[in-house]
């Protein structure tokens, strides 16, 4: 095959390769968020750990899959133009795999959505828009895979494309919308120590929903205003690890709020200690402070907490009853 112009070959390689390298910076952040993860919540339920372990796990082989393709095509094959459209196994490790990880992801949103609400109809909601995403994801990616596509027909697909990433970002905004309204319900409006702590989990709720709802969306329309390029590669990449980074960061951000609080009610002691003592919902502190945390720690963060860990008492059971 005649080599393309120059412009078409920045055309075929730039976006595969600005897609790996976000992705590699990504597992990354994945990476040191796991460890986080496995440092200060070693006691979270089995199934959690469960999830976090083999979600990380599969974004582990996502990145090595995609980095065989780049290698592949740009080492095995240089300058071998033909070699640049194939999607080899991108069927799989850029659709497929992303839309089962998205799956899981808003899977463990809506169980949030039901601990802090009760609410069995939004849980149906995102549930069945989470299963149409995560269906129309993996047809996209069987169809792929049966046609022999090229990464720049991708779009002859439409419907199968349109209703994934049309499905997946309107589970993420309603993800995003539910829990912020639940949350807020439990505002004192008073600019109390809770309603500090809400707005943190607030804002970051909003931010990881609309991350990935908006990654999905640019893909989309990369895919539907340019049919014939392949800039929609970049955004295609990415999104999975971003889902996988949002499911740490929700988890860890648990260590970052509570220790803080700890830190802005009670006097350093002395001697170095380690962190997650200080996270231990169950540690005891001196009667002189028991008061003010009593009021620092947000029951949200509590109730959230124990459930993860999966240590209800009979107090917490009722507290969890009559939460508003």
């Amino acid at each position: 095959m005649a080599t393309p112009p120059q412009s078409e070959l920045r055309r075929l390689v730039g976006p595969p390769l600005i897609g790996l390298i976000l992705d590699w910076a990504l597992t990354g952040v994945l990476t040191n968020q796991a460890y986080l993860y496995h440092v200060y919540f070693a006691h979270d339920r089995p199934w959690l750990q469960c999830l976090v372990y083999v979600t990380v796990v599969f974004e582990w082989v996502q990145t090595g899959l995609l980095t065989e393709n780049a290698f592949f095509s740009y080492v095995e094959n240089y300058g071998n133009y033909a070699d640049l459209v194939p999607n080899r196994n991108a069927w799989f490790s850029a659709a497929i795999m992303c839309a089962i990880v998205s799956l899981a992801v808003q899977a463990f949103y809506a169980w949030r959505i039901f601990l802090l609400g009760r609410s069995c109809f939004l849980v149906i909601v995102v549930g069945v828009l989470s299963l149409m995403q995560a269906g129309a994801g993996i047809a996209f990616g069987i169809m792929l895979k049966h046609s022999n596509a090229t990464i720049t027909e991708s779009v002859d697909f439409k419907p199968a494309l349109v209703t994934w990433l049309v499905g997946s970002a309107a589970a993420d905004v309603t993800i995003a919308v539910s829990m912020t309204a639940l949350m807020l319900r439990r505002k004192t409006g008073f600019g109390t120590p809770t309603d500090r702590t809400v707005d943190k989990l607030i804002q970051l709720t909003v931010e990881t929903g609309t991350i990935t709802a908006t990654v999905a969306v640019l893909e989309l329309a990369l895919c539907l205003a340019l049919p014939n390029q392949d800039y929609y590669v970049v955004p295609a990449q990415v999104l999975s690890k971003l889902y996988a980074n949002a499911l740490l960061t929700t988890l860890n951000n648990r260590a970052l709020l509570k220790h803080k609080d700890y830190r802005s009610t009670s006097t350093r002691p002395s001697g170095r200690r380690h962190l997650s003592h200080e996270l231990d919902f169950h540690h005891q502190p001196d009667e002189s402070q028991s008061t003010d945390l009593a009021d620092r720690f947000t029951s949200i963060i509590h109730l959230v907490d124990l459930d993860l860990r999966g240590k209800w008492s009979k107090d917490d059971e009722g507290q969890r009853t009559t939460a508003p």
